[in-house]
């Protein structure tokens, strides 16, 4: 595995842009949509930049080397495009751990020693992003494993270090299948055109719950053990939700998850919980369900006043500690303000009565801080209304979560309503604004 890995790293390095072309060239890491780059100038000097899309320019080192210039002004000597592996490597690659892998088998290796050398062979081919080699060759081919290591957890007299050995080795391998999927799935299709491509990344994300829901089976202390899972999980779910924009594949659901294992209630956790939040709320706004994100800014703030009241029962609290939770707050406070203002209410006689005007905008944002300091960003937050796009939003999450071995998945509720509102509505209100 460790002479695989060093193979795969030195081609990676080489086909990702790392060498220099004789006359002073271009390194070029591809990302989603578009490629960063340091160029090497005529005057011996280097730069960062963007390399633009490659769909926009191709692979053509003039039409590449002209758009850096027109785009950054750069006079870029040379472009070295990255390489792939040759497929004659991949290969080899693939048949050199297919028989380590069968002769650690045969030899009758213990089955959590051999899905963690499974997990480190394949998280190390996704860091040197080898996706397909990692997905098709490490986790489609040891599927398997996992399951009878799975149904070996669930018997009577298992040794309790074992367990929770056993336990750590299946979530790793199946958030790693995961990633090596989703990460394979988005670039063979960037634009999201293909409905197959959709339709793989909904079946990554409900991996990712199927993953939470085993975490959620086991007793408390071994979920507080586990509690990385279900962060892993939270973040490669946000990773899914922010590509495709989507809502409806159980997010409320992981945030009650994340709300109810402690050491996810830390300090050090509420900025990664905070963005969670914020792209539920947003993919709310997106699809014109203002109700339903104004309730959501509710739940992540009485959420986060509970975290701070247990951080503060212990003093001296340092002052970090009330700034993370003092800033996070103002957030939602800010998003809850804008979602009033844009929200209406139906009165008894079937009239249209707004809730919020600008003065009432303008009088809660400046409560929020000192010298005025939050009325600026919520005017700004407050105009940028996300609407009509074509989004798909699902139903909210159960009120309940239930954990241990009574544990369910979530279940579809009725969708959120949808906000009415005019073109020429939405224009009049961003004047008054």
């Amino acid at each position: 595995i460790e002479q695989v890995l060093a193979s795969v790293a030195t081609s990676s390095s080489a086909g990702s842009g790392a060498s220099v072309s004789s006359g002073g060239g271009l390194h070029v890491s591809k990302q989603r949509g578009s490629r960063f780059a340091v160029a090497r100038l005529n005057d011996g000097s280097q730069e960062a930049g963007d390399a633009g899309p490659s769909v926009r320019v191709g692979d053509d080192p003039e039409k590449l080397k002209e758009h850096l210039r027109l785009l950054r002004g750069m006079d870029v000597q040379a472009v070295d495009l990255p390489k792939a592996p040759t497929y004659k490597e991949v290969l080899q690659w693939a048949e050199t751990l297919s028989s380590a892998f069968m002769k650690a088998w045969m030899q009758r290796a213990e089955i959590v020693d051999f899905l963690e050398k499974v997990c480190y062979c394949g998280e190390g081919l996704i860091s040197h992003r080898q996706h397909a080699l990692a997905y098709l060759e490490i986790y489609a081919r040891f599927s398997d494993r996992c399951v009878n290591l799975k149904e070996q957890l669930v018997g009577k007299g298992v040794d309790e270090l074992w367990k929770k050995r056993g336990i750590a080795v299946a979530v790793r391998f199946k958030l790693g299948r995961c990633l090596a999927l989703y990460q394979q799935t988005i670039r063979k299709d960037e634009g999201a055109k293909r409905r197959d491509t959709i339709e793989t990344l909904r079946d990554v994300l409900r991996d990712i719950v199927s993953c939470v829901k085993f975490v959620n089976t086991w007793e408390v202390g071994v979920r507080e053990e586990m509690y990385w899972a279900v962060y892993n999980s939270c973040v490669l779910a946000l990773r899914l939700a922010r590509w495709l924009r989507l809502h409806g594949f159980a997010l409320g659901w992981l945030a009650q998850c994340a709300n109810s294992t402690l050491p996810m209630m830390a300090v050090h956790m509420v900025p990664m919980r905070t963005r969670f939040y914020i792209e539920q709320i947003y993919c709310a706004e997106s699809a014109m369900r203002l109700k339903e994100a104004s309730r959501l800014c509710d739940v992540a703030m009485e959420q986060l006043e509970k975290d701070k009241k247990l951080e503060t029962m212990l003093q001296p609290v340092p002052e970090e500690t009330i700034q993370v939770f003092d800033t996070a707050l103002v957030r939602f406070r800010v998003l809850k303000i804008k979602y009033d203002f844009w929200l209406e209410t139906t009165t008894g006689d079937g009239k249209t009565a707004v809730v919020f005007d600008t003065k009432q905008v303008v009088a809660q944002s400046d409560a929020l801080g000192p010298e005025s300091r939050w009325v600026l960003p919520t005017l700004l937050e407050t105009f940028e209304l996300q609407h009509g796009l074509p989004q798909h939003f699902g139903a909210s999450a159960p009120e309940t979560l239930e954990t241990g071995s009574g544990a369910a998945a979530p279940e579809a509720e009725q969708t959120p309503e949808v906000t009415r509102m005019s073109l020429g509505k939405v224009r009049a209100k961003r004047q008054e604004l």
